[in-house]
């Protein structure tokens, strides 16, 4: 099938991630990567705080069978966030050879203030 297809990691928005805490839930959704190269990987957050400075990482494992995934990490996006409305930062990753991705986990590195309404989209674009 050609065209862009965009998939939202978690079916809905994390509400929030606690200052200096890592959300350790996996997405909801694993994509299957096996018909591209190439994804385009973007973090979208918003600062629960105008004055939120630190970074918000979200770390995506890989799967060759779609069943078993690393335990390290293959791939992250890193949001610097740096105020309360809306960000989003965008990766390209290389996932030749990888069957499916999906998030492992989202860190808030600021150590003051909540990342709230998180999510990961991946959109990949079969030509």
């Amino acid at each position: 099938m050609r065209g862009v297809t965009d998939v939202q990691m978690y079916t809905t928005d994390i509400a929030s991630i606690a200052a200096a805490s890592t959300h350790t839930t996996e997405s909801d959704v694993a994509m299957d990567v096996s018909d591209v190269e190439v994804v385009a990987v973007q973090l979208k957050s918003t600062g629960g705080d105008a004055s939120i400075s630190g970074n918000l990482v979200a770390r995506l494992v890989a799967s060759l069978d779609g069943t078993n995934y690393d335990t390290q990490t293959y791939a992250a996006v890193t949001l610097i966030q740096t105020t309360n409305s809306e960000e989003r930062a965008t990766e390209l990753v290389n996932v030749q050879g990888i069957r499916y991705l999906k998030v492992k986990e989202i860190e808030n590195q600021d150590a003051s203030y909540a990342a709230t309404n998180v999510n990961v989209i991946i959109s990949k674009k079969i030509v």
